[in-house]
């Protein structure tokens, strides 16, 4: 396969992955409302975690097939965007409500829990092991944090009836499974394509980290992008903030652990010091922003692209050895 072709497939893929996460959420959002879920429930659940499932298939896939550093650079690189970027072109548009419930719970849960992450990744740097494993039992104790995090989620949604919303369906039931069932078929299809040929770029000398942490990564958030948009339009800004900080924790939590507890320990030898930094520093400094005007606007947005680029300028000065 020549270099054409073998990037007219990574776009393929991409595609692939951001139309089916679409058709994905569409469905499975209507099929929720067949059991009368409020508009909050559905944003706060299916939503949230629909929008993670690109991450959770390519993971699978990479490690599966021993791409470590695309299982590594996907989570760290789709995390990094989540907040950088797409809270940051989110904030362009409308400035984000930080709701008190955010900064009190879920901001320190969220930086709680990447916390953990690092501190079970790195096992060199703070227990001096010779290799820096995330093995079965350390993806038990993250997928212990997700139960904590979804019982949080189910309290606020029976105590917030304020906003307990109930939407018509706008398909059949029938219909409704079989675009979410397609939409799941599109992200694997295109999970499969963006791994395969992401390796493959690797052969032409650009790093697997460089493809992982950049194009495919965000590729996986693109479905996160759409619905924070699809918030703001619908005058639920307040919520983007929440709905970003759930997929992290769904990315952390089970897009990494569920390919560890069915395929066996993860070699994340791949993960920098500086890369571990950013990753925390991107839910750090939504804590520095939420207590001053319990807002991101224009001005913090521009700060988090910034910081972005400035991390991608890393990644790339890194790959070109200088």
């Amino acid at each position: 396969m020549n270099e054409l072709m073998i990037f007219i497939c990574l776009i393929v893929g991409i595609v692939f992955i951001i139309a089916g996460s679409k058709i994905m959420i569409e469905g499975a959002r209507d099929l929720a409302k067949y059991y009368h879920k409020s508009a909050l429930a559905i944003g706060l659940t299916i939503v949230a975690f629909g929008t993670s499932i690109p991450e959770l298939l390519v993971s699978y896939y990479a490690m599966h097939n021993g791409y470590n550093n695309i299982v590594i650079y996907n989570l760290i690189g789709s995390n990094i965007i989540n907040i950088l970027l797409i809270l940051s072109v989110s904030s362009l548009i409308k400035p984000l409500k930080i709701t008190s419930l955010t900064i009190k719970k879920e901001l320190p849960l969220s930086i709680f829990i990447s916390s953990v992450f690092i501190f079970l990744s790195l096992d060199d740097l703070f227990i001096k092991k010779n290799s820096n494993i995330l093995t079965r039992f350390d993806a038990i104790i993250l997928i212990l944090m997700f139960i904590l995090y979804v019982v949080y989620l189910l309290k606020l949604i029976h105590t917030r009836r304020d906003v307990a919303i109930y939407e018509p369906p706008k398909y059949s039931c029938i219909y409704s499974i079989v675009i979410t069932i397609l939409g799941f078929a599109m992200i694997l299809v295109g999970s499969i394509f963006t791994v395969d040929m992401a390796q493959k770029i690797t052969a032409f000398g650009i790093n697997d980290k460089l493809i992982s942490a950049t194009v495919i990564a965000f590729a996986t958030s693109i479905p996160e992008l759409v619905t924070c948009i699809h918030l703001i339009k619908h005058n639920n800004e307040d919520m983007v903030v929440g709905n970003i900080l759930g997929s992290n924790i769904f990315n952390i939590c089970i897009a990494i652990t569920f390919p560890v507890i069915i395929l066996g320990n993860l070699n994340m030898n791949g993960l920098g010091i500086i890369d571990a930094i950013n990753f925390l520093i991107a839910s750090i400094i939504l804590v520095i922003f939420a207590p001053i005007k319990n807002k991101i606007g224009k001005f913090e947005g521009v700060i988090m692209i910034s910081i972005l680029i400035i991390y991608f300028g890393y990644i790339i000065w890194e790959e070109l050895g200088l």
